[in-house]
This record gives C-alpha cells, structure tokens and sequence, in this order.
C-alpha cells in the first residue's frame, strides 16, 4: 500500500465544524487495524485520540468504522504513518471489512499483517 495506495481512509478531524474533511493513503491494513500516512501535522492528533466516523475506501468499497490511534512511526508529522485499532461500525461493516481482507489476500498483496 503506502503513499501510492489505492486505499484510503476519510475522516474529518477534528470533528465537528472546526475540521477539515481528510482523505489518506492506508499504508497497512490488518485484522484488527490499519496504518495512514499522514500528509502533515494534524495539531491534536495523539496517541489515544479516538477519531469517530471514518471510512475505509477501497476501490467501490466503504466501510465505515471509528478509529483509536496506537503509534506513529515518527513524529506526528508529514510522512509518519499513524497506527490505529479500527472499530467497524456495524455487523455488516465487520463482514465487509472482512472480505475486503480475503480479496487481498487472495491477491497476494504483502499489506495483510
């Protein structure tokens, strides 16, 4: 995946009218989370913050689900992928989010971890 990826994740952060709408490249996509790579600093944006309300977009795809951010592989700055446990929205986010896996898998993408 990575910056080229064709997988990305949409959030608006922070919430409410002060945010922007955001669009990010997925760099890791996982069972229980997934990596964005942040194109800037996001001022409030820590380890711990919650982000409610993202979709996953993949291809025709989405799925929505919230976010609860983990670890940053650098500082919270352009370039840094930013580690998440992602929360599917529903049932029927978790079975899409699952299938979305197997189709990766099954093309042998080395992103699955």
């Amino acid at each position: 995946m990575g910056p080229q990826s064709r997988t990305f994740v949409e959030f608006r952060f922070p919430e409410g009218e002060r945010g922007r709408d955001l669009r990010l490249p997925v760099a890791d996509l996982g069972v229980s989370g997934l990596g964005f790579v942040l194109e800037e600093h996001l001022p409030g944006l820590d380890l711990g913050t919650g982000i409610k309300g993202a979709t996953l977009c993949h291809g025709e795809r989405k799925i929505a689900m919230d976010l609860l951010v983990l670890h940053v592989t650098e500082e919270f700055a352009s370039g840094a992928v930013c580690g998440c446990l992602l929360y599917p929205a529903s049932d029927a986010a978790l079975r899409e989010f699952k299938d979305l896996l197997d189709e990766l898998a099954h093309q042998h993408a080395p992103v699955i971890s």
